[in-house]
């Protein structure tokens, strides 16, 4: 950090009501992918419905209530392994120019003492963000930042808003910690920068960013699309209609698939019989194997299916 750098602003603790009523407004590191376009779990076009209410928010998803849980004991074996002192969950951070440009890191670290807000030592330290997974796809060779894009871009913002030259990304697969360490990219960050400011732009011109239809994620985003009023009616296009059309064809060949690959998966355990191994004449073997599955309730969700009727 240069010494003519200013200073975050100092935001609520995370998880506070405070908190998740200051997301409404601005972009967090973990947004910053899905802002610039290039998260494969969301669009532009979500973060802006979110920000305007169009689609609901919850407080705390189940992911980010595993994540908060594993995070303590990642955090605890990532300072295990480096040494200093860990700040752990430091209060939101706001960039001192751009105030729609967030950043709540899990932790932050230096290499001599524990810091806290009232204490400027935390000036040396650098921001981690703890991650888990269940495969290592993405990740790379540990000590460097070959890890999923998402989490560049996460960490890039860490740094930007922060003014720090490097973000460290712990990452725990089963029981094993490898930690990448994100140095600064101010190319990336002003492409973030960029992009953060233009959705503010559109959000305060009510001018919602264009769908992307190639998207995966894309109709599950507009099934959450709040304000679906039943009384309306809208004549759709030829291509609409034709669009479903082909909804119909395919869903009908998928369906034959599925019906297909159960028979085949049939033929094999009638010929198991009992066996709970099946040697096939390429070397693989067929296991089977029981699976209990615990009952549990399952969240309330409200959303909205597409059907069609003559």
């Amino acid at each position: 950090m240069t010494d003519d750098y200013t200073l975050p602003k100092v935001g609520p603790e995370p998880y506070t009501e405070q908190w998740f009523a200051a997301r409404s407004s601005i972009f967090g590191a973990s947004e910053a992918a899905a802002v610039c376009g290039l998260s494969r779990y969301s669009q532009p076009l979500e973060v802006y419905n979110r920000k305007k209410g169009i689609s609901s928010e919850k407080t705390q998803t189940p992911e980010m209530r595993r994540g908060q849980i594993f995070e303590s004991a990642v955090l605890q074996m990532y300072e295990d392994r480096v040494g200093g002192g860990l700040w752990r969950t430091p209060p939101m951070f706001i960039h001192p120019k751009w105030e729609f440009m967030t950043a709540t890191p899990d932790a932050m670290w230096n290499e001599t003492c524990v810091p806290s807000i009232g204490d400027m030592t935390w000036r040396d330290c650098i921001p981690v963000e703890a991650k888990t997974t269940r495969t290592m796809d993405g990740f790379g060779d540990e000590g460097g930042d070959d890890i999923p894009q998402e989490y560049i871009l996460q960490a890039q913002q860490q740094m930007a808003v922060t003014g720090k030259e490097r973000c460290d990304v712990p990452v725990c697969d089963g029981f094993d910690l490898k930690v990448y360490k994100v140095l600064r990219n101010d190319d990336v960050i002003n492409f973030i920068i960029d992009s953060e400011k233009e959705m503010a732009e559109r959000i305060k011109g009510d001018d919602p960013p264009p769908v992307n239809w190639s998207h995966p994620k894309t109709y599950d985003m507009l099934k959450k699309v709040n304000g679906v009023n039943s009384e309306e009616v809208v004549e759709l296009s030829e291509s609409m209609t034709a669009a479903w059309q082909q909804v119909e064809v395919l869903s009908r060949a998928k369906s034959d698939l599925d019906k297909q690959i159960k028979g085949h998966k049939a033929m094999i355990m009638h010929a198991m019989g009992t066996a709970g191994v099946g040697k096939m004449t390429d070397g693989r073997c067929m296991i089977r194997k029981k699976i209990t599955r615990k009952s549990k309730e399952m969240p309330a969700i409200e959303f909205f299916r597409l059907m069609c009727r003559k």
